[in-house]
């Protein structure tokens, strides 16, 4: 089960603040943990051109962060997000997302996911 810092997270106005954290950790090999989920997920996008590309993301020592736009189609997205998991062949035992709208009518798609095992708690080191 996801802890409800990150879902207080993925619906916070500074989410960007939160993804910064994850960087500036250094954990070890979060760098190359991030471009590996990186093309991960940008692969995964290619399969659903009517959403947008991956923008911000970082991983930590368990677990990344992320944001895509996604326009006004959510449907795509709920779609997407729902065969992620069984598609990727890298480990997301844990994944949350929320969907933030813009003014402008369009949406933000929000993920953080765990990437070590079976279940999880996800906390970053600073609170939300």
């Amino acid at each position: 089960m996801v802890n409800d810092r990150v879902h207080t997270a993925l619906k916070a106005a500074d989410f960007d603040d939160f993804i910064v954290s994850l960087q500036a950790a250094n954990a070890p090999d979060a760098g190359e943990r991030g471009a590996a989920y990186r093309t991960e997920l940008e692969d995964a996008l290619q399969r659903a051109p009517e959403l947008g590309h991956l923008g911000r993301f970082a991983c930590g020592h368990t677990f990344c962060a992320g944001t895509i736009r996604i326009g006004r189609d959510r449907k795509a997205f709920d779609t997407w997000i729902g065969a992620l998991q069984d598609q990727a062949t890298l480990p997301m035992p844990t994944l949350s997302h929320r969907t933030i709208l813009a003014p402008d009518g369009s949406s933000e798609a929000r993920l953080v996911f765990t990437t070590r095992g079976a279940g999880g708690f996800i906390s970053s080191g600073k609170r939300p």
